[in-house]
């Protein structure tokens, strides 16, 4: 009797550590991602602000339009 408590108790803690394993590595890969989305953008952004001052289009048009 005390064998299959044993069984059952290592059988639900297995379960939930790949539960959190598995919660927690969503979390760092949503991270991750979001951070290298980041870092592929600044360039673009970086190069329609300097477009944007040989234009003489200001910079904050271009921002009002992102949050609109």
């Amino acid at each position: 009797m005390k064998q299959i408590i044993k069984n059952m108790f290592f059988d639900i803690i297995f379960l939930y550590k790949n539960f959190i394993h598995w919660n927690f590595s969503k979390i760092i890969i949503y991270i991750y991602s979001f951070v290298i989305s980041i870092l592929l953008v600044l360039p673009l952004v970086f190069i329609y602000f300097i477009i944007s001052i040989i234009a003489g289009e200001p910079f904050n048009l271009y921002l009002s339009g992102l949050f609109t």
